[in-house]
């Protein structure tokens, strides 16, 4: 091939720009090795994880189970392991969106397919599954008292009342708002599921969500709609443990004996697919983001809109 200056700048151009890339490479490496990490962490390499040794192994329940059942638990991991290890719980849904989210449970026990999806999301790692006798986490549900004029979602008029859960709950509020787009309606948002029950008994409100075993036998009350099963929950080990460390968590916790795995509501499984309900999910959010810009925000004030402007009602596949 005859002599080209061209090729030959092109050339010295590339080699120029590799060894200016790898310099920049190796240089952030060294910077990242010189960094101190926070107090309570260790390095490997060039990261950071959480030094079991210098603070305790967290233990993150979102169910609503007694915290003692988590206790058995707790101490066998810390004979296992030879660290300290604490339990934590009791606290709103949005608390245990912002704990999954600041990576700060090392083992979450999530409750719920909802926070499941969350711990995905910030990249925790399945290790188990909770509630094994039912490994479907159960079924949404609309209700209404057995003499409702109200037959089905098509009956619901905009001065038909409804009350939904927390705004972190699948069941009770973001499965209700999918099922629910297009529709016009009254509504308040943040009950407990007894709480609406009890508004729905009383004739306080026309409509609330729950999940469907709470309400299918009882006489007073009517679903009128009724969900595909959930996904079951999983149980998860936060990216902020070493690998090393998160290996040792998990063999302890598959190998503990059957009545503490039984008391704690966990067992060796296949984690669920979320990939239907994570679709659900994030189009129901989308809806409620639009709303949060309106005047009167799920306060029961006015009819709300359950769509976003411009964009025309669709009937809901999850039926």
């Amino acid at each position: 091939m005859p002599y080209s200056p061209g090729r030959t700048i092109i050339l010295w151009s590339l080699i120029g720009f590799a060894s200016t890339t790898v310099i920049a490479g190796s240089i952030l490496s060294i910077w990242r090795w010189v960094q101190p990490c926070a107090v309570g962490e260790k390095r490997f390499w060039t990261n950071c994880y959480r030094d079991l040794q210098a603070q305790p192994l967290k233990i993150g329940v979102s169910a609503t189970s007694p915290i003692e059942d988590y206790q058995a638990l707790a101490s066998h991991l810390q004979e296992q392991l030879g660290v300290r290890v604490i339990v934590d719980r009791n606290m709103p849904f949005p608390e245990i969106r912002d704990r999954l989210d600041l990576e700060d449970w090392d083992i979450a026990f999530t409750g719920s397919p909802g926070f499941s999806i969350a711990a995905e999301d910030n990249n925790y790692i399945g290790v188990a599954v909770m509630y094994p006798d039912r490994p479907l986490y159960d079924r949404a549900a609309l209700f209404v008292k057995a003499d409702s004029k109200i037959k089905s979602i098509a009956d619901i008029q905009p001065n038909t009342t409804i009350a939904l859960g927390s705004s972190a709950s699948v069941p009770t509020f973001l499965i209700p708002i999918y099922v629910l787009y297009g529709k016009t309606l009254k509504i308040g948002r943040g009950y407990h599921p007894r709480e609406a029950i009890n508004l729905v008994k009383t004739g306080k409100v026309d409509i609330g969500a729950g999940l469907y075993t709470a309400i299918k036998d009882d006489p007073a009350l009517r679903a009128i709609y009724i969900s595909q099963p959930l996904p079951g929950v999983g149980v998860y080990l936060s990216p902020r443990l070493l690998n090393f460390d998160r290996e040792l968590i998990k063999i302890a916790m598959l190998n503990a004996n059957p009545e503490i795995k039984a008391k704690a509501k966990y067992i060796a499984g296949q984690i669920p697919d979320y990939s239907e309900l994570r679709k659900i999910i994030t189009r129901a959010e989308e809806v409620s983001s639009c709303l949060k810009s309106t005047q009167n925000y799920f306060n029961w004030q006015v009819p709300v809109n359950l769509f976003c402007q411009e964009r025309s009602p669709r009937k809901s596949a999850i039926r």
